[in-house]
Parts: C-alpha cells; structure tokens; sequence
C-alpha cells in the first residue's frame, strides 16, 4: 500500500487525492480483512466489501469502486495478483447532478448573506462564482487576488490548487466582478504580505 501510494504521489496527485485513496483503502481491509498474498482470498472480500454496500447511493458506490479499482490496477501492473478483482463490479447509473433552481429560491439564496459584514460579503461573493462557474469549493477558497483579472472578467485556476492539476480560465459575470471587487476592496492589507 506504501508503494502505491508513492506511486500515486510521483503522479502529482494533490494531497487531499492522496488521503482519500488512503481513506478507501483502509476501509476496506478493515472491514474485510483480506489475506493479501491469497488471490481468492482478496476476491471474496471485494465481493463481501460490496455486498455489504448493496443499499449505498450510486455516486458511494462508485467512488469506492473507483479508488479500489485503482489500487487493484496497480497490483495487476506490478504483478502481484492475476487480474484485478473489481472486474465484475460494475459502476451504477447515478442520476444527473444537474439540480432544477426555482427563481425564488435563487433569489433567497443570494439574499441570505449579510454583504454589510465581511464574512456575509465573502458568503456572497462565493455563491455568486460558484453559480458562475461551477468551480469546486477548495480551488475557489485557494484563489489569489493575482489569479483574478477584472478588466477580462476572467479567473485564472492555477494549477497548484487545481483538483485536475491543469491551469484553467474561467469567465465570470459582470455581478461576480463586481462582488469580487467589493471582497478586495475590504480585504486586510496585512493578508497580502508574504510570511
């Protein structure tokens, strides 16, 4: 596990990809115990690992398949077992992420915030690029104020905190530049000095 796992960590995966992969791994072979130098011995507790699961949410499911899939891909590449026992476990048809807003409750929404207070303007300002952008909550609490240009209305995602490790730019909406704005206007100049 050592070993993949420093596999996994010469890939560039970030250190919160790495803790999950730690997370899921350990999971399993507490619940289930295998004798890793025993083929039959992994297969049957892969079998028992998602029988037990049989009643998880699709998108559970499936992110336990994925991390151990992996994990079993790498031991079939150093040839340490035969094929990989995730083989017949197959994903489940999750349904689309994609969520129906009404028109109130977007609106309820960006009115919860108190934008008079700092931590209010802040709760704002995420929500607006959030609905923006799609982007993932960690890489937008990581973002720089050198990583935001105004003029573009553009956010640059660096990819020292990009989850995909791939810079990408995003464009953003005249309101989002603007609560943008307000956010940097107010931020401490003591938070920009470098430690």
């Amino acid at each position: 596990i050592q070993d993949f796992i420093l596999f996994k960590e010469a890939q560039g995966l970030s250190d919160r990809t790495i803790e999950d992969y730690k997370w899921h791994i350990k999971k399993f072979i507490k619940k289930t115990e295998p004798i890793f130098n025993n083929y039959e011995s992994i297969k049957r507790a892969i079998l028992k690992y998602f029988a037990q699961g049989k009643d998880l949410a699709p998108a559970t499911h499936n992110m336990r398949r994925k991390y151990l899939k992996s994990f079993f891909d790498w031991t079939v590449d150093e040839r340490l077992i035969p094929e990989n026992p995730l083989r017949y476990i197959r994903q489940r048809s999750e349904e689309p992420r994609v969520r129906d807003i009404t028109l109130d409750m977007l609106k309820s929404l960006l009115n919860a915030p108190d934008t008079k207070t700092y931590a209010g303007l802040r709760d704002y300002t995420l929500i607006c690029l959030s609905l923006d952008t799609g982007i993932r909550p960690n890489e937008a609490l990581s973002l720089l104020p050198e990583n935001i240009n105004i003029g573009s209305r553009e956010i640059v995602i660096p990819s020292n905190i990009a989850k995909t490790r791939v810079t990408r730019t995003l464009p953003v909406s005249k309101i989002t530049i603007n609560a943008l704005k307000r956010l940097l206007s107010i931020r401490p100049d003591s938070w920009s000095k470098s430690p």
